[in-house]
């Protein structure tokens, strides 16, 4: 739909024909989709995702606040910030 060229009446509704196999195509793959065992609609799957983008969001959060830096200096004298090694791998 987004596609179609809308610069005249007549370009829009030859655009809007060609678009028809897709559209058609579409439309029975979201019927499959919400007949099956586990219904997949459109409103489902956006909450999929935001619920996905949530935990990633909450996964970043943690990590970042459980990380620790340590400085150290090079044979040049130069700071050099990276994660904090434990002794126990020395």
């Amino acid at each position: 739909m987004i596609s179609v060229d809308r610069s005249s009446p007549q370009e829009k509704i030859l655009g809007l024909l060609k678009a028809i196999p897709e559209m058609v195509d579409e439309m029975e793959h979201i019927e499959v989709l919400s007949r099956a065992t586990i219904q997949i609609t459109p409103e489902r799957l956006a909450m999929l995702r935001d619920l996905t983008n949530l935990l990633s969001l909450a996964i970043c959060v943690i990590m970042m606040s459980y990380y620790e830096y340590a400085v150290t200096y090079n044979s040049d004298g130069l700071p050099f910030v990276g994660p904090l090694i434990p002794d126990k791998y020395y």
